[in-house]
């Protein structure tokens, strides 16, 4: 057996793919939990939603910064072997990718990370367009104009065929979040921005979105616009940042550090002194690099 899975209500073993390909096709549209053991019918668990639940708490743990390098590095294989036992099976799968990618940016392999991001905005593209040319069909043969339901159907083949997921807006908007962050992991810094712009240009202006949301995102947007020379609108963007969360580490150097840039070094001391205060005080470690790029400053 490939993979193997034993079943807790029953003790029957399958290969983890078989397993998952049997409820996929013989439970189409139902609950992957739903299905029976094909030998008994015994009650059989959520597969893919356990293997996702397991890679999401193993990419987590990646991340923590008191993880050590040997650690991390067996986490992220653990990690890795559970998302692949799901793309195997489905290789559109949009939460497999992601988890993979954050994988993929933890080992230092940003270029690969971006793939399977891309990979997953071009399923949703793929699919939101067929969806699109099948309501359109379908109103045409309704309505009997069976001449445009034939044009619909060449249009849609000449689509590529796509198993991906029709994500919603905010989802989209994450992965788009995710996709700039690995870019600039390349760092690609123009890339990273251009994808930032295009989230700020989806959100409605009147919808609330979430603090920690915005703050990444403008974090994002300081950083590109820093690295790129572009100290005025990184501060502005760094400034919308700290109205979100003045706790945040790293969120009052972005400012200070393009603060300096432009010669304004006591504005930047002033930033910094208040980062020691408010900054993450339970992390030690971001204490310390805030207080030392203050001393840093001072010795200017």
């Amino acid at each position: 057996l490939v993979q193997p899975v034993v079943l807790p209500k029953c003790g029957h073993a399958f290969c983890f793919a078989c397993l998952a390909e049997y409820l996929r096709v013989g439970k189409s549209g139902a609950d992957q939990g739903s299905g029976g053991c094909s030998y008994c019918r015994s009650e059989m668990p959520d597969l893919v939603g356990a293997s996702m639940e397991r890679a999401k708490l193993l990419c987590a743990r990646a991340k923590r910064k008191n993880v050590g390098s040997e650690e991390r590095t067996e986490v992220c294989r653990l990690a890795l072997e559970e998302v692949e036992k799901v793309l195997c099976v489905d290789d559109a799968n949009s939460l497999g990718l992601h988890y993979k990618a954050a994988v993929l940016l933890v080992l230092g392999k940003p270029t690969e990370a971006v793939e399977m991001f891309e990979k997953v905005i071009v399923n949703h593209a793929n699919s939101r367009d067929i969806g699109k040319l099948r309501a359109e069909g379908i109103a045409a043969v309704e309505a009997g104009d069976h001449e445009k339901a034939e044009r619909i159907a060449e249009e849609a083949k000449k689509l590529p065929l796509s198993r991906g997921y029709v994500l919603s807006k905010e989802s989209l908007m994450s992965f788009k979040v995710s996709l700039a962050q690995a870019k600039e992991a390349i760092p690609n810094w123009t890339g990273a921005l251009e994808i930032y712009s295009e989230i700020f240009a989806m959100m409605p202006p009147m919808q609330n979105h979430s603090r920690t949301f915005i703050r990444s995102l403008s974090m994002g947007m300081s950083r590109c616009f820093f690295h790129l020379g572009l100290h005025e609108q990184a501060i502005y963007a760094g400034l919308m940042a700290l109205e979100m969360s003045r706790q945040f580490p790293g969120v009052h150097r972005l400012v200070a550090q393009a603060q300096n840039a432009i010669g304004t070094v006591e504005a930047a001391m002033k930033t910094m002194c208040r980062a020691v205060l408010y900054e993450t005080p339970w992390d030690d470690r971001n204490q310390k690099e805030a207080f030392d790029y203050l001393k840093e400053l001072k010795s200017m």
